[in-house]
């Protein structure tokens, strides 16, 4: 009995050291991860303001130059504007009352938030996929050093991109530790880090969706419980879709969308989702905008778009229905690009990165 007992006693500690080694591993990992992706968009530290849009939304902007922090203000909705992002802008601020208009400390922010995003893209997948080291840590590296990330990393208006992520995927992340323990702490505070988000940028309404997919990837089968669950953060993604249409209502500027058919955004959104993929494999000549084609002098490649689209989407059900990972994937992408295929007018005569 006493050699059993050793035995057992020693299986445990051996379990209990290797479980420590992985443990720092993992650490090392992240560690590494964090710092190759600070040195990549270190150079960014460098820059300036840029002469696009900075002047009238930050240099100009009494919301952040002022000697105090006006939070009222700052959260109540202004018509004269197109968006809506109070936390967002309370960050510039806060930039603002540290450091002035010293573009370093902007700059700053930016990069370490993006460096946390990085990390946090390596928690979300490194708990998604059973603790699959390799995986986190290659998704979580072509996350973070991706060339498609310059514009939202060193142009310091797209605060807006970086500070949304940090919250969107932080409230992933509780929603699968909500999923472990069915703790209703951990609901909650999902719910708090969706608002967040929502609040930094209006694209966060796509969560309600991305939460969907998760349950569908970890689940045998979707339930009544399951839906139910996810209503209060379909009513809060209503509310900000609403603010956001009554926002753009008052906008005199007619968009370049606005004066196309239906059926020039379907192929228009078609086009633009081969487009993001092929830039993601080949992230070649970058830039701020794209602009639209005129209606007169649209490429061939833009017809065949809807046709090439509907044979993967064909290809996929055929083929890759019963694989809930490829699945997951393609949905997750094409939820998370949603608002920038402008099937609903919802910007300029061009789309950004």
């Amino acid at each position: 009995m006493r050699y059993i007992a050793m035995k057992n006693n020693n299986k445990q500690a051996n379990k209990l050291r290797t479980e420590k080694k992985n443990s720092y591993t993992v650490w090392l990992v992240a560690v590494g991860i964090a710092i190759i992706t600070f040195v990549v968009f270190s150079p960014s530290l460098k820059c300036g303001f840029t002469n696009y849009d900075e002047d009238k939304h930050i240099l100009e902007n009494p919301l952040i130059v002022n000697n105090s922090i006006d939070v009222q203000k700052i959260f109540t909705p202004n018509i004269t504007q197109n968006d809506y992002y109070p936390i967002t802008v309370i960050s510039l601020a806060c930039n603002y009352q540290l450091g002035k208009l010293n573009p370093y400390g902007y700059h700053l922010w930016n990069v370490l938030l993006h460096v946390m995003n990085t990390l946090l893209v390596f928690l979300f997948i490194f708990i998604l996929t059973k603790r699959n080291l390799f995986m986190a840590a290659f998704v979580a590296l072509f996350f973070g050093i991706h060339p498609m990330h310059v514009e939202s990393v060193t142009w310091v208006m797209e605060r807006k991109d970086v500070l949304f992520m940090f919250f969107f995927m932080s409230g992933l992340i509780f929603y699968l530790r909500f999923k472990e323990s069915r703790r209703v702490g951990w609901y909650l505070i999902t719910i708090l880090l969706f608002i967040l988000s929502c609040l930094s940028k209006g694209t966060a309404v796509v969560f309600p969706a991305i939460l969907l997919l998760i349950d569908y990837l970890l689940m045998t089968r979707l339930n009544r419980k399951i839906f139910t669950e996810k209503i209060p953060f379909f009513l809060i993604s209503i509310v900000f879709i609403l603010l956001t249409y009554i926002l753009h209502k008052n906008d005199s500027l007619k968009t370049f969308v606005e004066h196309k058919t239906f059926f020039h955004r379907i192929i228009f959104a078609s086009y633009d989702l081969l487009w993001y993929v092929y830039k993601l494999i080949i992230p070649s000549t970058l830039s701020v905008f794209y602009t639209y084609p005129e209606l007169n002098a649209i490429p061939i490649i833009y017809y065949l778009a809807p046709i090439i689209v509907i044979g993967i989407g064909v290809c996929i059900y055929l083929f890759l229905r019963k694989d809930k990972s490829i699945v997951f994937g393609i949905l997750f992408y094409c939820f998370s690009i949603a608002l920038m295929l402008q099937l609903i007018p919802t910007g300029s005569g061009y789309f950004n990165m």
